[in-house]
């Protein structure tokens, strides 16, 4: 019986500290604040025209006082009111450059509104360029 007692608190004691350990943030704590994060476009131009099948080369540089988990691109079509998400990264860094191309392959005349978001502890930070297509 004393054996019986011990091996079921040595296994609450397991369980407990298991849970503790899988229960900590991957990274550090969850906080709200956008430490300096700061989306910087270098390319396209504010309400640059593309012509269909003109590459768009997107060029944005990130920096912030922590290091970052990841950035997203996503292509709102302002007409339509509809997104395409074209690059979702995961990254560890403080300061990285956004280089992303594509196509432009819509006729008629579209305006695009290029979204990044970048992310740290499931807070995010945007920024945005609009262009368009003719």
């Amino acid at each position: 019986m004393l054996k019986s007692n011990l091996y079921i608190k040595i296994c609450f004691l397991l369980l407990i500290t298991g849970t503790f350990i899988f229960s900590l943030p991957s990274c550090h704590d969850h906080d709200s604040e956008n430490h300096n994060t700061a989306v910087t476009f270098r390319n396209p131009s504010e309400n640059q025209i593309f012509n269909v099948g003109d590459t768009i080369q997107l060029r944005a540089d990130v920096t912030a006082d922590i290091s970052l988990h990841g950035y997203e691109v996503h292509l709102h079509d302002i007409n339509s009111n509809t997104f395409e998400v074209i690059v979702d990264k995961h990254t560890h860094n403080s300061k990285y450059t956004i280089e992303q191309n594509w196509i432009a392959d819509k006729a008629g005349l579209k305006k695009i509104e290029i979204i990044v978001y970048v992310t740290h502890d499931g807070d995010k930070v945007s920024d945005f360029r609009n262009i368009e297509y003719k």
